[in-house]
């Protein structure tokens, strides 16, 4: 069993060192007691269906499934009003830890987060100087509710 423990920051200024981008397009198509499905466009080439649980404030169950990219597309068909958001994942290394950076398109424009993934809890981090502050139980800054209500409704206001 997966259990995937995140913390969230907000973004200054995306990195120089960045390793590798990938574009994403995120499909939400359950979002009930905790519990998300979503469907993963990764650069219009492979999807990936997943299954995420919270169990705590930093750790979720994490379920992914490779599934082909033709299928993925036919099952946005299906579903043409659920919810998505784009963005394009810069993957970059600070302190020998991989660091996934979120630049958000769309109606998340503006609006940039790292995520890391932690061995434990109580890791510690030394933050590089582009990460501001945290969101990781800020609500407003997950994937789905951004998908809901995007950054542009609310982005003076944070």
């Amino acid at each position: 069993m997966n259990i995937e423990i995140e913390r969230k920051f907000l973004v200054n200024e995306i990195p120089n060192n960045i390793d590798k981008t990938i574009r994403i397009k995120q499909y939400y198509l359950m979002n009930e007691n905790s519990l998300v499905q979503r469907l993963r466009l990764f650069d219009n080439k492979y999807a990936i269906l997943s299954f995420k649980q919270k169990t705590n404030a930093l750790s979720k169950y994490e379920f992914e499934y490779n599934i082909p990219y033709e299928d993925a597309i036919k099952m946005i068909e299906f579903l043409p009003n659920v919810p998505f958001i784009e963005k394009n994942r810069h993957i970059c290394t600070h302190d020998n830890i991989k660091w996934d950076i979120d630049e958000f398109k769309g109606e998340n424009t503006g609006l940039i987060i790292a995520e890391i993934e932690l061995d434990n809890e109580n890791q510690n981090i030394n933050f590089p100087y582009w990460i501001d502050k945290e969101v990781t139980n800020q609500n407003k800054y997950y994937n789905f509710n951004l998908a809901l209500k995007p950054y542009i409704l609310w982005r003076n206001r944070r």
